[in-house]
């Protein structure tokens, strides 16, 4: 709360009782904290802001932010930006690093809020939501010096009954103006916007989602989907989620009057406990319907297979110390079983120094189907899915997420076997997830999979004996470093058995010969290739193979093929073929 006061001349400093501070959601900022620590409200309001380096290590401020980003948005949707601000926030890189606990601190002026109620913005920080503790009355008369008002102490916390934050969303033409017609329905600007009328409403939707609004949020959908959402609504207060955006993408020009409208949308939000560097991000058909003079979502799907996890019907949530574990329907006990094998994993990986992040997400899916579709393999037990994307000439990984086939997993009691052969996949699995910043499309596919088969203990010693009795002439290194998948074209299943087998023993003879720091090291090697390097090797590849050569080969196996002999070559001194032979050697040793 901000006490509304004159501040007379003579009167000290405003003191604040206590602090609102926020983190960026950044991958490259996220050590860096936004610290509101004062205010005063006097002709104008004065924020006392700061740029802390909450790591342990010293934080190197790069890019162009500085205090003209700050934006103030009121309740009204009304937007400000900074009348004035101290040169010390005019550009936070100018000045190099930030040692551990160092801090950069300045005012920020904006022309006073005409609301209780407002936000404070800042490029990727989550906002934060503050509250005066009385209105704002722009036409009463200032204090007196006498006014038991003056020098009254200004304090600042996040809102009341907003504990959560949300993503800053982008402005856009009709948003933050006074909105006219029925509340959470899409209207038209009075130049006819449509774009700008649908992001409106997206936006209420989030907000709604947020802030646990069910009449805000029903507001946004035709009737006739009220019961249906309200079911929907019912689980999210189930899920712990922060930043929710919804972005409006292209707009499907109907050929009939009468046909719904449908476009294309982004839902991005964070779950509490997760990394601040993964959001979970969906892509959604909305489909639209007249009312009035504006519009009301009268339908949504999810694109592709990965689940919004709170549009089932009903929802089961458990926490762990370091997992958010879901599922649909009343499977709560079966929760508390997955976390115990998933915090064994964690902690089996934490020992071998792969490096985890503090939190995880994990669905397990009750739909045969659905999970078919995510794991490619029906029968599998589990699948580590992420999503890559490049901002800014970067590759931004996020959607971390770890699903798990609960029509298996339903049937794991009584069974030794299954029980081994569970907490095995689940740790490989963990195992992707943990690897996932590093990995890239173009990784040859026996580094990613056979990691997993080392790190998660699934190599033994009988196993190996009977793979190399069997003979290892059927499996060529230079075709596993070109696949897509392993065990491409096995129909029977024991040569994919025996492929991530002889993976693994790949990655073991690896770090046999050089350790496990610099086989970690190889394994990133790969994602700190930088974008243009990528498109020159890329363009390379597409020229001298030509549109006819290799068909069966795609442009990513040519590069994972190119990239892997390159790697190999640098770190290992190794070429493709003396790694093959090499390694039957050590495993006709180690296991005849």
């Amino acid at each position: 709360m901000i006490t509304s006061a004159t501040q007379p001349p003579e009167a000290p400093p405003p003191e604040v009782a206590r602090r609102a501070v926020s983190r960026s959601q950044h991958a490259g900022r996220r050590h860096l904290e936004m610290e509101v620590s004062g205010a005063s409200l006097d002709d104008v309001l004065t924020l006392q802001v700061a740029f802390v380096n909450r790591h342990d290590d010293a934080f190197a401020l790069v890019g162009e932010l500085g205090a003209e980003d700050f934006l103030l948005v009121e309740s009204d949707g009304g937007l400000a930006s900074p009348r004035t601000f101290d040169p010390s926030l005019q550009r936070l890189s100018s000045d190099g690093t930030l040692a551990p606990g160092e801090a950069r601190r300045g005012a920020v002026v904006f022309a006073p809020p005409s609301g209780r109620t407002f936000e404070l913005r800042f490029a990727d920080f989550a906002p934060l939501s503050l509250v005066l503790d009385q209105p704002v009355d722009r036409a009463a008369p200032a204090p007196s010096k006498t006014s038991p008002a003056a020098g009254s102490p200004a304090e600042l916390s996040p809102g009341v009954g907003t504990p959560r934050v949300a993503t800053p969303r982008v402005a856009t033409p009709g948003v933050g103006t006074p909105r006219v017609g029925t509340p959470g329905v899409a209207t038209p600007s009075a130049h006819g916007d449509l774009r700008s009328a649908m992001q409106d409403l997206l936006d209420r939707q989030a907000e709604a989602l947020e802030r646990y609004d069910l009449a805000a949020y029903l507001e946004t959908f035709a009737p006739s989907l009220h019961p249906q959402e309200q079911r929907y609504f019912s689980n999210i207060r189930s899920l712990p989620l922060v930043a929710v955006t919804l972005r409006l993408g292209d707009i499907e020009t109907p050929r009939r009057d009468d046909r719904p409208l449908q476009t294309t949308a982004e839902l991005r939000y964070g779950l509490d406990g997760q990394p601040f560097d993964n959001p979970f991000v969906h892509d959604l058909r909305l489909t639209w319907r007249r009312r009035g003079a504006g519009w009301r979502l009268a339908g949504i799907e999810v694109l592709r297979d990965r689940p919004v996890p709170w549009r089932v019907e009903a929802l089961s949530v458990h926490r762990s110390h370091h997992f958010l574990l879901a599922t649909e329907g009343q499977g709560g006990d079966r929760l508390v079983d997955l976390a115990a094998d998933v915090e064994a994993a964690y902690a089996s990986l934490y020992r071998q120094g792969l490096p985890l992040a503090a939190g995880y997400f994990v669905h397990l899916v009750t739909d045969r189907q659905l999970f078919a579709r995510l794991a490619g393999r029906p029968s599998a037990l589990g699948v580590a899915l992420a999503r890559q994307s490049i901002e800014a000439g970067r590759v931004v990984v996020d959607s971390r997420g770890f699903y798990v086939n609960g029509s298996v997993f339903a049937d794991r009691r009584g069974d030794s076997t299954r029980d081994d052969l569970r907490r095995i996949t689940v740790t490989h699995e963990l195992v992707h997830l943990a690897l996932a910043e590093d990995s890239r499309p173009f990784t040859p596919i026996w580094l990613k999979e056979g990691a997993a088969v080392y790190f998660s203990g699934d190599l033994t010693y009988d196993g190996n004996r009977a793979f190399v009795q069997r003979g290892l002439n059927g499996i060529d290194l230079a075709r596993l470093t070109k696949a897509p998948v392993l065990g491409q074209h096995d129909l029977g299943g024991q040569g994919t058995a025996d492929e991530y087998v002889y993976a693994g023993n790949l990655v073991s003879y690896l770090v046999d010969l050089r350790g496990q720091r610099e086989f970690l090291d190889f394994y990133a090697s790969f994602a700190r290739l930088p974008p243009n390097e990528l498109a020159t090797i890329a363009l390379g590849e597409t020229v001298l193979s030509g549109p006819g050569s290799e068909p069966r080969v795609s442009l990513v196996g040519k590069l994972a093929a190119r990239l892997g002999s390159r790697q190999l070559e640098r770190h290992y001194a190794l070429e493709v073929q003396q790694l093959e032979a090499d390694l039957a050697a050590w495993l006709r040793l180690k296991f005849r």
